[in-house]
């Protein structure tokens, strides 16, 4: 294990590539330096799970971590459309969900990115 540049980790990192439940985290190396990045995984794992999974790949870059909360997510491809939207059972829905659209709006270039209430969530038919 090696002390890393928190430049190194990426913004966005989906375990599952086109729908499931997201974590936001924020990562801090042994300098104090802080950087909010998102994870992603399968829509039937438990957010819990996804940050337990997440903390493995952090321990590799000597980082610590900390979830600030999650939701679901929904890549369409052919739209070209991001969705997000509900929070998460264990860590609660992050204090701002604007962060969270512009790591989705940087890492996902030429897509919309939006974020649904419920009710826009079942007009959508995702309840997923």
């Amino acid at each position: 294990m090696s002390d890393r540049s928190l430049n190194e980790f990426p913004l966005l990192s989906l375990f599952s590539p086109n729908d499931g439940k997201f974590i936001v985290v924020i990562l801090s190396d042994n300098k104090g330096a802080q950087k909010t990045v998102v994870c992603g995984g399968d829509k039937n794992d438990q957010h819990y799970n996804l940050f337990e999974k997440f903390k493995e790949i952090v321990h590799e870059y000597n980082f610590s971590a900390t979830c600030i909360g999650g939701g679901k997510y929904l890549i369409v491809p052919d739209e070209r459309e991001v969705f997000i939207w509900s929070e998460s059972f264990h860590f609660g829905k992050e204090p701002d969900r604007s962060v969270t659209l512009a790591i989705f709006r940087e890492t996902c270039p030429g897509f919309k990115v939006s974020s649904l209430n419920f009710s826009e969530m079942y007009t959508k038919g995702l309840n997923l």
